[in-house]
Formats: C-alpha cells, structure tokens, sequence
C-alpha cells in the first residue's frame, strides 16, 4: 500500500482552503499536519491545498516555503516520506484581499466544485465575506 492510500473506507479528495496562508501557522502547524496524515495513508492522493493570502507570492515560492516548514515541523520529514514530491503539485497559491469580492470568486473558479470553508480565527475577520453567495456560490 502506497503512502496515498487510505488503509479504511473509501474517502472523496479534498480541497483545503487555508485564508491567511502566508502565515506562520500555515507553514509550521497546518501544512506539516497535513503531509503527516498524507504519509500515513490518511490523505486522499487527489486531495489539494490552496492558500489565500495577501502576500504577492508564485505557488513556488509558497510551496518552498511550506517545504521548509514540512522540514522542520513534520513528524513524517520528506527524507522518510515521499508524500512532499507528489503532494507539492497540488499546492497552489491565490493572491487577494480578504475584502474584495473577486478574490472569492477567483477561488471558486480555481476550486470547481463545492466547497465547506473552515477557520483557525475565533471570530470571522470584518473583511471576509459573511456568505458564500458573495464568493460565487449558492448558499
């Protein structure tokens, strides 16, 4: 059984969105969480993580990013798992302001297809969008 096979019922993929992903908690708890259940079989193979954020950032520069984080917080580091060179692929990177519509529109477009959005903040920020009919998609 590879890394990206799930040892229990079949799983769907996912599509994780991550708002604020430019940001330390991305790089140092999220994503290495997420390579660990990958290489643990826990991580559906067509599974993909897209980070929004602000910073005017490619989806290499964000990846590399994600990889020093993998490097230094995974329990599953990339010399023992695999995952990351595979994984990678299916990372990418959206540049916008929380605030403007068009940001969550343009998600939508990258994502194609439904989606359940959730949040590490306690509270949603002012300048995101309280409904998905604003980014796009039927409530």
């Amino acid at each position: 059984m590879s890394a990206f096979e799930a040892s229990g019922p079949s799983v769907e993929p996912v599509s994780v969105v991550i708002l604020g992903a430019s940001g330390d908690l991305t790089r140092r708890k999220l994503v290495p969480a997420l390579h660990t259940l990958g290489c643990g079989g826990l991580l559906p193979a067509a599974s993909q993580v897209l980070g929004v954020a602000r910073s005017p950032l490619s989806d290499r520069a964000f990846r590399d990013e994600l990889f020093g984080g993998v490097q230094d917080y995974s329990r599953a580091k990339p010399g023992v798992c695999a995952l990351w060179y595979t994984f990678e692929d299916r990372v990418s990177y959206l540049a916008g302001d929380y605030d403007d519509p068009k940001t969550y529109r343009r998600l939508a477009e990258r994502l194609a297809q439904p989606v359940t959005v959730f949040s590490t903040w306690p509270r949603r920020p002012r300048s995101i969008p309280p409904s998905s009919s604003n980014w796009g998609w039927p409530d």
